[in-house]
């Protein structure tokens, strides 16, 4: 196993930073997940990592090797593209051996890394077939098996479940989650997709125009995003927007005021009277109750919208000139589209961050 350590890379296009990296350090056996919309910059930080294309600036280290002049083949790393790149007149068994007969080692060798793999996939039996005779999953499978038939130090994944349908998505999740915690090899894993980088990463690099945004583990990045950016991109979230009214620096909570006089209470980093902020509340930190069950410190909202999801029902609630959004499990609604409700905000799950 090896670590990775980014310092100080940059990939420009012209005049245009695709990545900007100041530090990045990935433990032995650590799965890291870079998570961010489209042209952020983590396809292109992972392609430097993998030597398929060269920064322009900065160093790149597996363990205490640094590898800024090794070519790919060299640097034992090991891809698993988003389209698979299984060559489709080999038999599966082929595709697997394929970077192990490269190498040349021994057949007797290769025969028993290439059963073993298949084994730790759950596809044994499958060696004799093309992959056009596989499920997309199945053929998924094969790719990262034939990855990691090589041992490489370290494991990359690029968007590797974006072409599975969703049910077979989600399943793919929690079944690649526990081969990589078997496996106990380095990862960096590339996805647009929240709620797999949650389920895979034991840390989430959230990207924004080719930088860090945030760098945690799923549950600080959901509870505590560090901005609004985060906030909006990884899960669901209402936004207040305003000024501290006051703020206790000793428990890191305050009041945040809006400009047609709602007050919030929340929670953050290091915040003043007066600060611009944005008070980010989840789904979950919001309650709804029919009009009549009004508590105090409780809103006055009107139902704008309902969406039946199946087994949870989407609102859309305003508040004066703010549309908050929650959801509740199935059962009786607390009021119908177009009704009065109170909106119950818990001020222990509501997030103040800079605006």
């Amino acid at each position: 196993m090896s670590t990775i350590r980014l310092e100080g890379i940059v990939k420009r296009y012209g005049a245009s930073v695709a990545a900007q990296i100041a530090r990045l350090e990935i433990g032995d056996g650590e799965i890291v997940s870079l998570l961010g919309p489209s042209g952020c910059g983590k396809t292109t930080t992972l392609r430097i990592v993998a030597g398929l294309i060269e920064q322009d600036e900065g160093d790149l280290w597996f363990g205490d090797r640094l590898v800024n002049d090794v070519p790919p083949e060299r640097r034992n790393a090991a891809m698993v593209f988003q389209n698979y790149a299984l060559f489709p007149h080999m038999t599966v068994r082929q595709n697997i051996a394929f970077g192990l007969e490269v190498r040349k080692l021994p057949r007797r060798e290769i025969d028993r890394r290439v059963d073993a793999v298949l084994d730790l996939v759950k596809l044994p039996g499958t060696g004799d077939r093309l992959p056009k005779q596989l499920s997309g999953g199945q053929q998924q499978r094969i790719a990262i098996a034939r990855a990691v038939a090589t041992e490489p130090d370290v494991l990359l994944f690029d968007e590797p479940l974006s072409n599975l349908d969703a049910k077979l998505r989600e399943y793919m999740r929690f079944e690649l989650r526990k081969l990589l915690e078997t496996l106990k090899v380095t990862t960096l894993y590339v996805t647009h997709d929240q709620a797999e980088a949650m389920v895979i990463s034991d840390r989430i690099v959230v990207m924004d125009k080719g930088a860090i945004v945030q760098l945690d583990t799923p549950h600080r990045v959901y509870r505590d995003p560090a901005t609004r950016f985060v906030a909006e991109f990884v899960g669901t979230a209402s936004f207040f927007e305003g000024r501290v009214e006051s703020w206790s620096a000793a428990d890191g909570r305050g009041v945040v005021a809006t400009a047609d006089g709602l007050r919030l209470v929340g929670r953050g980093g290091a915040l003043r009277p007066g600060d611009a902020v944005v008070l980010c509340a989840r789904p979950e930190a919001i309650e709804l109750h029919p009009a009549g069950g009004f508590a105090a410190g409780d809103h006055a909202g009107v139902v704008e919208a309902i969406v039946d999801l199946g087994e949870m029902v989407d609102f859309h609630v305003r508040i004066g000139r703010w549309v908050v959004r929650t959801r509740t499990l199935g059962g009786p609604r607390p009021g119908g589209q177009g009704e009065a409700v109170a909106v119950r905000i818990d001020p222990e799950r509501c997030y103040v961050v800079p605006a």
